[in-house]
């Protein structure tokens, strides 16, 4: 899968946790979709809360980490 490829060349792509989270929920895979998304959390409270993420457009980090935690 090329999103699991991303995230071992590139273990801080966040958006590629958050699509690989999507796609697990999808798949019903609730456990695995959770892991995603907590770990791109943990990556996103590392960056300043008013940079932004290249994700569906760019979206700045204080927004995601809110709409993570929902």
């Amino acid at each position: 899968m090329l999103l699991k490829q991303i995230i071992y060349l590139s273990p801080k792509e966040i958006p590629a946790y958050l699509e690989l989270s999507s796609l697990y929920e999808a798949q019903q895979d609730i456990t695995r979709a959770k892991k995603m998304k907590n770990t791109a959390l943990e990556l996103l409270k590392k960056l300043p809360n008013d940079a932004t993420v290249e994700y569906k457009g760019g979206i700045k980090v204080c927004e995601l980490i809110k709409y993570l935690e929902t």
